[in-house]
């Protein structure tokens, strides 16, 4: 998928060497998880350089998203069977999106979720009612990242790892980007949106948010 999804231009190329030069020796601090499953940095700067704006982990990841959602049923019909054409289209549609941002601004997981959102089935839509009901735009993004990694065994879904998935941009202030997740992942978990296990973060489907919202609402 990282071979066919784009192609610099000569002119795109040299606007993104200075970025490599300065960010090179941060990309382990900024795209590294620190639980659960390693994915592969950008190697060099042709790397760099090919897969901007998106990061490595991203391609991987999304496969294993999408290989757990199909497993578990989690689309339509014709839709369940999700293969490479399908991913490389979703990657391209990214793209496109964020397509006039600044050199140095970065793809985040939660994007993805656009180019399947109308596959899934209903059980998964909880999204449509917190963009609906919810006034925090982070709390939507990191809810739409949680839908794509809940049957993505190999990731865990802790405040650090679900940080990194949020970066877009390499001048983020992360101290801050970590103050507005754990905030965002509060409010989500005060809606019933997600739970928390430990220190993982798991999204809820309607079925699983009924019994959660009950638990809840039993007095003990």
């Amino acid at each position: 998928i990282q071979k066919r999804l784009l192609a610099k231009t000569e002119a795109g190329e040299k606007a993104l060497k200075p970025v490599y030069e300065k960010e090179v020796n941060n990309f382990r601090t900024l795209f590294d998880f620190t639980d659960g499953q390693k994915y592969r940095n950008f190697r060099d700067e042709e790397h760099f350089c090919n897969c901007y704006p998106f990061i490595p982990y991203q391609f991987e990841l999304f496969q294993l998203a999408i290989r757990g959602l199909s497993t578990h049923n989690a689309f339509e019909g014709r839709h369940s069977s999700v293969g490479e054409r399908s991913m490389l289209g979703v990657f391209q549609e990214v793209a496109v999106q964020i397509a006039d941002d600044q050199v140095g601004e970065l793809a985040t997981f939660d994007l993805m979720y656009k180019g399947i959102s109308s596959s899934l089935k209903s059980h998964l839509l909880s999204v449509r009612s917190a963009e609906k009901n919810l006034d925090d735009e982070l709390a939507i993004r990191l809810l739409k990242a949680l839908l794509l990694v809940k049957y993505v065994k190999e990731f865990k879904a802790t405040l650090h790892n679900l940080c990194v998935l949020m970066i877009s941009s390499f001048d983020q202030d992360l101290q801050q980007l970590q103050k507005d997740v754990e905030g965002a992942l509060n409010t989500l978990e005060n809606q019933v949106y997600i739970q928390r296990n430990g220190d993982v973060y798991e999204f809820l489907t309607d079925e699983e948010k009924d019994v959660e919202t009950e638990i809840k609402n039993t007095e003990i």
